[in-house]
């Protein structure tokens, strides 16, 4: 009897807790570059317009990232070349993080607060960045940038 209650305790103990286990925090430190966008129009990728992947940002170990943009002439996103995409090199851009959520402030006075989520997707770390721009003459437009980890 000693043994067969010896044996249920035993396998109660192995089968019936459940592990709990919770997406880990993934390590944001590093270069991640633009692999797409969209603003109030197509998604633009950097397979279709591969200038696009000029526009790093680059995290360290603090709350901020810095973003690079390193390039001559304009890079063009639409086959009329009549939209370019385009950045300030060296801005420093802060945020707060909340496990793998990250918020920005504002990047502009027609901009909301900026929303990131870092994600595994087939083996690589991407941060989706979204966020709000309404410009009074034009509308609202819903950004939405995808960055990897390089």
């Amino acid at each position: 009897m000693k043994r067969s209650l010896f044996i249920l305790v035993l396998a109660a103990s192995a089968f019936g807790c459940k592990k709990n286990n919770p997406t880990p925090q993934y390590d944001l430190s590093g270069t991640w570059v633009l692999s797409s966008t969209k603003l109030g129009g197509p998604t633009i990728t950097v397979a279709d317009y591969p200038c696009i992947a000029n526009l790093k940002l680059i995290f360290g170990t603090g709350n901020s990232a810095t973003v690079s943009w390193k390039t001559t002439g304009a890079c063009w996103i639409d086959q009329a070349h009549t939209t370019d995409l385009s950045a300030t090199d060296g801005t420093v851009l802060t945020f707060t993080r909340q496990g793998n959520d990250l918020t920005f402030p504002p990047a502009s006075s027609v901009a909301s607060k900026g929303h990131g989520t870092i994600t595994s997707v087939n083996g690589k770390l991407q941060l989706s960045i979204k966020d709000t721009i309404v410009i009074s003459t034009q509308g609202t437009f819903y950004g939405d940038n995808e960055y990897i980890k390089q």
